[in-house]
């Protein structure tokens, strides 16, 4: 659709598009069920991401921890993740995409958002005690990216990036959501253990994510 302003002749296509690409994003879940817990399991992917720059710095001030201490550190951490994200993607190609998933991702996650909660308790101020807790997740996180390779090989070619780009831009919602919605209720600590709760969960339903070709009965 064409649009005139000033004499000059605009599209407004580009708009109708990103929302277009919205709608499907959102609708192409309820078409296929196993794309619906693909997405889930990508929105929580990223989740400890938004959520442990929010929590982390206040809880580990209770224990003598400076912020640009523990900005280090996370720093630290997601170099170790670059690196990781190689190793677990050929992993993945020899182990199995969903099994990576399963095995490693929300596992690792899991326990290593419990261990971002215990090791001050255990240890207090300890940079090594909390970096193996970090290290921890960074692993597991690197475990998720095989989840790029097997979502698109549960749905059509079109709609590849819509369910991709939900499952990535809901993180950055449910993210903070997460420690808003319990942070108050179950204190710092509480909430670290729900996100590792919630990691473990992920793990759990990418038992699910077969391909056709996984489903296929054997002869």
């Amino acid at each position: 659709r064409w649009i005139r302003d000033n004499g000059v002749i605009l599209s407004n296509s580009s708009g109708a598009t990103n929302t277009k690409i919205l709608i499907n994003s959102i609708l192409v879940i309820f078409h296929n069920k196993r794309l619906g817990i693909s997405v889930i399991v990508k929105t929580i992917n990223d989740i400890g991401k938004f959520s442990f720059v929010i929590i982390m710095p206040i809880y580990l001030s209770h224990f003598g921890f400076k912020t640009s201490e523990w900005i280090s550190l996370w720093a630290t951490a997601n170099v170790v993740n670059i690196f990781l994200n190689y190793i677990f993607g050929y992993i993945g190609d020899k182990l199995g995409w969903r099994k990576t998933v399963v095995y490693f991702g929300g596992t690792l996650c899991g326990i290593g958002s419990v261990c971002l909660w215990l090791m001050p308790v255990l240890f207090g101020k300890n940079i090594i005690a909390l970096f193996l807790a970090l290290t921890l997740y960074a692993i597991g996180l690197a475990a998720f990216v095989p989840l790029t390779a097997l979502i698109p090989n549960l749905v059509s070619e079109e709609d590849q990036g819509s369910a991709l780009n939900l499952g990535s831009g809901l993180s950055n919602f449910v993210g903070p959501l997460i420690v808003s919605s319990f942070f108050k209720i179950s204190g710092m600590g509480g909430t670290l253990i729900i996100i590792g709760i919630i990691y473990l969960t992920a793990s759990l339903l990418a038992i699910f994510l077969k391909t056709s070709d996984e489903l296929k009965p054997i002869n």
